[in-house]
């Protein structure tokens, strides 16, 4: 099971913060494409994902979309946002399940906050 699923249109940055992610000891799955990250989340399942919203140009409907696919699995989901979000923005994360909303560049304390493999919770379920 993959541990971090970054969705962003930046290579750039998906590049980047994947390397960064492994260095930690995450094993990290990203994509660029929106489309082929609704297959890619069903086959690969992982703990954390990180939809990032770049802009306002995004669609809402289709964060809704994802959302809803990824509430039907057992992770956790993280909105990442260049700019700060507006109430409403905010409060549509909140309805769909966003466990956060973090922002770009990752701190530490967002890196803290992703589940891991090894996590207690799958230590717990393991016992």
């Amino acid at each position: 099971m993959t541990d971090i699923y970054i969705l962003d249109e930046d290579e750039f940055y998906l590049k980047s913060i994947k390397s960064f992610l492994e260095k930690k000891g995450f094993d990290v799955l990203t994509n660029s494409n929106w489309d082929e990250a609704i297959v890619d989340l069903k086959k690969h399942k992982p703990k954390n994902v990180v939809l990032q919203r770049k802009n306002q140009s995004l669609r809402k409907s289709i964060i809704v979309q994802m959302s809803e696919e990824l509430l039907m699995t057992d992770c956790t989901i993280f909105l990442s946002n260049d700019l700060p979000l507006d109430e409403l923005d905010q409060m549509l994360a909140q309805s769909l399940g966003f466990e956060n909303v973090i922002h770009r560049p990752l701190t530490e304390e967002d890196v803290s906050t992703f589940k891991t493999k090894h996590s207690e919770e799958d230590l717990a379920k393991a016992a």
